[in-house]
């Protein structure tokens, strides 16, 4: 702004100039004040204009690349209610989801020391939510719209993440526990046997609770490894002596979340599309 300013102090010299002289030499010294003084409005209104545009532009970016990233953080969300609760008593609303994030080290601990996880719970992936979380942060049109503090806080979710999938992997941190009739009542189906074309997420199952007979409803969409496929519909204890392990990372992740939210406005933006709860009923030959 600084060459505009002299330009238009420039325009005012000339024309308080145009004041001691006569004649064709006044005329023309006003002309071009006039044209200095036209010409940095116009300018000085262009750039107001590109300013205002510009931010508005950064703004819907950022927001953009917020709602991606909260997408997938709503869903880590979920998959962490889905590990400690079960499924049919989940309440997916904003104030349930706060309730959640509130959760203490010591109520994670309680509910992994005490409860029952079916296996379709506790052998659940995170593969997916790291792979669209680093797509994103790969996304320099979004990223460069990120204060610092907001991506590191992004790539420590990551860390996170890889923590409590690499806790899930320690040996006999699972214990079986004897439940005959799980496989009454739920069923797993390989989403590439639905959609052949689904080729994207090649460990999504559908969880099915049976309803009646032959009738069952779509429960949840697991991401879950072959190897662990036979272990899914099994139930499980958390090992007493590995609960911290556990539970420490969780939390962690919890916080990390609410870092994030934190830094960006104490809210999820959520294309509500993309997490409409959907109950189908469909018979399973």
């Amino acid at each position: 702004m600084l060459p505009y300013f002299v330009s238009f102090l420039t325009g005012i010299f000339i024309y308080c100039l145009s004041k001691y002289v006569n004649g064709n030499i006044r005329d023309l010294l006003i002309n071009i004040s006039a044209s200095l003084i036209a010409i940095t409005a116009i300018l000085i209104s262009y750039e107001l204009i590109k300013s205002v545009s510009n931010r508005k532009l950064n703004q819907e970016i950022f927001e953009y690349g917020k709602m991606q990233i909260d997408r997938e953080v709503l869903g880590i969300v979920y998959q962490l209610m889905k590990f400690f609760y079960p499924l049919e008593e989940l309440d997916y609303s904003q104030s349930s989801v706060s309730k959640f994030l509130s959760i203490s080290l010591k109520d994670i601990n309680k509910l992994l020391e005490t409860n029952t996880f079916f296996g379709f719970q506790i052998f659940r992936t995170w593969e997916a939510y790291e792979s669209n979380l680093e797509n994103i942060l790969k996304n320099p049109l979004i990223t460069e719209k990120f204060e610092n503090d907001q991506i590191i806080a992004v790539i420590e979710l990551l860390k996170r993440l890889r923590d409590v999938s690499d806790v899930q992997k320690i040996e006999n941190i699972f214990l079986p526990s004897e439940d005959k009739d799980v496989k009454n009542k739920y069923r797993l189906v390989r989403g590439s046997e639905v959609n052949k074309e689904n080729k994207n997420y090649p460990d999504r199952f559908l969880l099915l609770r049976r309803v009646k007979d032959d009738k069952y409803q779509v429960l949840d969409f697991p991401d879950i490894p072959k190897y662990h496929e036979a272990e899914a519909l099994k139930t499980y204890k958390i090992n007493r002596s590995l609960v911290s392990h556990l539970g420490v990372p969780m939390y962690q992740l919890t916080e990390n979340i609410n870092l994030w939210l934190k830094l960006t406005g104490y809210e999820f933006l959520i294309d509500t599309k993309m997490f409409k709860m959907k109950t189908i009923t469909r018979n399973i030959s």
